[in-house]
């Protein structure tokens, strides 16, 4: 079927007819295929299963498809490759794409998974001759708040000198 333009479904259908042959046997016959396109579907709605910190708007950004638009299968592949991208939620069994009951032309996306790992800890600290003593803390995360934002944060106190660091990156 031609799921870049909404059909996610065919119909088709192989007739034969077998022609007599000497003695009651088939010497030949006629094989006709036939396909058509099943009716458009829409997409009704997209569901993450597993999904706990990031917001399903962070997710749903990523794919080109919005409910209620026609399906479109690159569209749907696209969102998947940038979900994998994004690093946020690690796709687990292959996204189910169900036919509404009882609502003709309308599909359901359920795409499971997890949340990925994302933060980092890191307190260190240390002694020299000539900067004296320092302790260091950083945080990182790429997932503020489940928004998808990335966090980094950074602060080296030492006797002598102490520098901060705050980096905040919004995709």
């Amino acid at each position: 079927p031609n799921r870049q333009h909404g059909y996610s479904a065919a119909n088709s259908g192989v007739p034969v007819k077998l022609h007599e042959g000497v003695e009651g046997q088939p010497s030949d016959a006629d094989i006709i295929y036939s396909s058509s396109e099943d009716r458009e579907d829409y997409l009704k709605r997209l569901e993450f299963d597993g999904n706990t910190k990031p917001y399903d708007r962070t997710l749903r950004r990523e794919f080109n498809l919005l409910e209620g638009e026609l399906f479109k299968n690159d569209q749907y592949q696209t969102g998947l490759y940038k979900i994998q991208q994004l690093a946020l939620f690690d796709l687990g069994d292959t996204p189910k794409i169900e036919k509404v009951p009882d609502e003709p032309g309308q599909v359901q996306v359920r795409v499971a998974g997890k949340e990925a790992r994302h933060d980092a800890l890191q307190v260190d600290g240390g002694y020299s001759g000539a900067s004296g003593g320092s302790f260091n803390f950083s945080f990182a995360t790429r997932n503020l708040g489940g928004t998808g934002n990335s966090l980094n944060a950074q602060a080296s106190l030492g006797t002598r000198q102490s520098l901060y660091s705050a980096t905040l990156y919004n995709p």
